[in-house]
């Protein structure tokens, strides 16, 4: 089985801190910069300071909401928000599939407002499932309105939590273009759709100041 393997650097000296290994591509710090999260066949907490493991929490995709000790992360079935000091799940959201026969989703979050109250998912493997937007403090989800934003789309939340963005493709194997779409919080509803690429759109942020968006994608461009 491939692992990935990663180095901790302490930026003030410059020097190598400590090695390790993971089985993921996710890693972030935890809110008071003690706790490293990274995939493991479940999710690793590590001490910073000594490297060892603290806590697992089961399921991949593991993510730290923002300013928090909460962990989210997904199986085959659901999705869940953790508390990182305990483990204990806080809340348990039901995975969704764009196909009625489906016995598994591979439905996970990809990116948080920065009040950690909601929560934007996509599919790695899922060609036509949606974006959804969760409600991480009452429950509840809707998904975007947009009904040509699929499984490669990218998402991000504004700075002031008042509003993301779902980029839009036309068809799941990339061709056709993608525009992006910004929706406002808490509703989700479609504010604006901007044309976008003549490929798929992979990535796309909003300036702190929400002036800007930029959006990109592979291939050429074309004018």
């Amino acid at each position: 089985e491939t692992h990935s393997s990663g180095k901790l650097w302490d930026l003030t000296t410059g020097q190598v801190v400590r090695h390790f290994q993971f089985k993921g591509d996710q890693i972030s710090f935890s809110a008071d910069s003690r706790l490293l999260l990274v995939e493991d066949g479940n999710a690793s907490l590590r001490d910073v300071f000594t490297g060892e493991e603290v806590r697992r929490i089961d399921g991949r995709n593991p993510m730290f909401l923002p300013g928090s000790q909460q962990v989210a992360t997904s199986d085959d079935h659901n999705l869940y928000v953790s508390d990182a000091r305990t483990g204990r799940r806080l809340r348990t959201f039901a995975g969704r599939s764009s196909f009625p026969e489906a016995t598994t989703t591979s439905e996970h979050f990809a990116d948080f407002s920065p009040d950690g109250r909601f929560g934007l998912t996509r599919s790695d493997s899922d060609p036509w499932l949606v974006s959804a937007l969760y409600d991480l403090k009452t429950g509840g989800v809707r998904v975007t309105k947009n009904e040509v934003e699929v499984n490669l789309a990218a998402v991000a939340f504004s700075s002031d939590n008042r509003s993301f963005l779902v980029t839009t493709q036309a068809f799941p194997d990339g061709g056709g273009g993608g525009d992006v779409c910004l929706h406002g919080l808490p509703q989700g509803e479609t504010i604006r759709c901007y044309e976008g690429l003549n490929n798929s759109v992979t990535a796309a942020a909003l300036t702190p100041d929400n002036r800007f968006v930029v959006a990109s994608g592979a291939g050429g461009i074309t004018n």
